[in-house]
Parts: C-alpha cells; structure tokens; sequence
C-alpha cells in the first residue's frame, strides 16, 4: 500500500495528474488497505480467542460471524432467539446451509411465533 501511495505522490509532484488516475489510484490503495486490514484483524481475533479471552463481536456479515465464532448468539427485535455454535443453531433449524440460511430460518420462525401470540 505504502509504495503505490509514494508513486501517486511522485507522479503529483511532477506536475498535475488527471482526477481520473488520481482517484484510481488512491481507491486502488483503499481496497488494498481494507482486505490487508480485515486478514489482520481477524488473524487477531483468532489468536486472542485461542488465548482464552472471550470476544463479543457484533456483525452483519454473517461469513464473518460463522468464521470467527464459537458460539453464535442470533439478536431478532432486541431478544435473543437463539445462541449455541453453527452446528447446535443448525440442528435448531430447518434450514441446513450456512450461517445465513439458519439466520433467516430461526428469524422467520420466530416472527412466525410472533403473529400466532398476538
């Protein structure tokens, strides 16, 4: 990363670069940055983890949920709905695929319980 944002700045220096190339190649830099980033944190995560320090990490992103938990706490309108590892979730639920498909399994079920009490 470093080294491709040293040549925009000496290519700069030598006289105006089109806006085009410049913005190029600084998002070039971004996504370098961003995946460099995440394959560090997550290196990070994994080794505290095995250290024994308990890490809450909240995340959208359920392939990074799945990858780096041991256990998954699944969060429907403010309750907890279920909480266990991906295979205890997936025993759980009727969908078998990855962590999104019982995601969106027990979610469903839950909203579905959810109509039948009101």
């Amino acid at each position: 990363m470093g080294s491709r944002l040293l040549k925009v700045k000496a290519k700069a220096s030598g006289g105006m670069l089109p806006m085009e190339e410049l913005r190029r190649s600084c998002l070039q830099s971004l996504r370098q940055f961003s995946m460099m980033h995440a394959r560090v944190v997550k290196d990070e995560f994994k080794a505290r983890s095995r250290a024994g320090m308990t890490i809450f990490l909240s995340a959208h992103q359920l392939s990074v949920a799945g990858e780096l938990a041991e256990r998954v706490g699944i969060i429907s309108r403010g309750k907890l709905i279920a909480l266990g590892t991906v295979e205890e979730l997936r025993a759980t639920s009727v969908a078998k695929g990855g962590l999104e498909d019982v995601f969106l399994s027990l979610v469903g079920a839950e909203e579905r319980a959810r109509e039948v009490r009101k």
